[in-house]
């Protein structure tokens, strides 16, 4: 804020007043009243030479002139060099427990099943090159949360119960040479079994032999994939002479 109009080049009376304010014994300092933001200066009337203020008073000669201590906003500075990385921190408070998780199987194979299926010589039973199954449920929505981790087949008796107590192992006269035996499930359709399914078991007779259809049942022990957690992978060997 200019105070008299006679300052006509504030730059040039700056550069002036710092020459002649160390000369005169004054500072910049001493110009500044602190109570107010206004710089009070004299100026020589001939010279136009501005000289430091002592307080309101200016000498014979020279006239009062004053402006705002404060300028214009200047242009920001450019953007200073990224400082180091700091020293890493100390070590941080353990985290809260996590929550409980579901319960495991115990381990007991409490949902285990045996399941059988009788071929009757009477109706067909199982003879020379026969296949014959039996699956973990009776619909395969039931029987695939199941995989069969053991199975056979057992020759004579009448079907009436699993393990028949009607074979007598040691006087049956029927035999039923097996060529195959292993977890599935037939695909009738295509004699085969189906891929990726282990949720009952498959036995094979040798093909040849000479003998009438026998009674017999084909049995698996099922188990609960969920006790199982949720698969069983099937691996091979790849080192089979190991």
């Amino acid at each position: 804020m200019l105070r008299n109009n006679k300052i006509r080049n504030l730059l040039a009376g700056a550069a002036a007043l710092a020459i002649v304010g160390v000369g005169a014994g004054a500072s910049f300092a001493a110009t500044q009243n602190s109570a107010s933001p206004v710089i009070h200066a004299c100026e020589n009337t001939s010279t136009r030479v501005l000289t430091v203020a002592k307080g309101t008073y200016c000498p014979k000669g020279t006239v009062k002139v004053a402006w705002n201590q404060q300028g214009i906003q200047g242009v920001p500075g450019k953007t200073g060099a990224t400082g180091k990385t700091g020293a890493t921190g100390p070590q941080g408070q353990p985290g809260q427990p996590g929550a409980t998780g579901p319960a495991g199987s115990d381990g007991t194979l409490a949902g285990a099943v045996y399941r059988y299926n009788f071929y009757s010589a009477a109706g067909g039973g199982i003879g020379p090159g026969g296949v014959a199954t039996v699956e973990c449920g009776d619909t395969d929505a039931v029987s695939e949360q199941y995989v069969a981790i053991a199975g056979g087949v057992e020759v004579g008796g009448t079907g009436g119960a699993f393990p028949d107590s009607s074979a007598n192992l040691s006087t049956t006269s029927q035999s039923l040479p097996v060529a195959a035996s292993f977890p599935g499930v037939m695909d009738w359709s295509t004699n085969s079994p189906y891929a990726n399914r282990l949720d009952g078991w498959i036995i094979q007779t040798e093909v040849g032999y000479d003998a009438n259809d026998v009674n017999a049942t084909v049995w698996a022990l099922c188990v609960p994939l969920s006790d199982a957690g949720g698969s069983i992978p099937v691996q091979v060997d790849n080192n089979p002479n190991g």
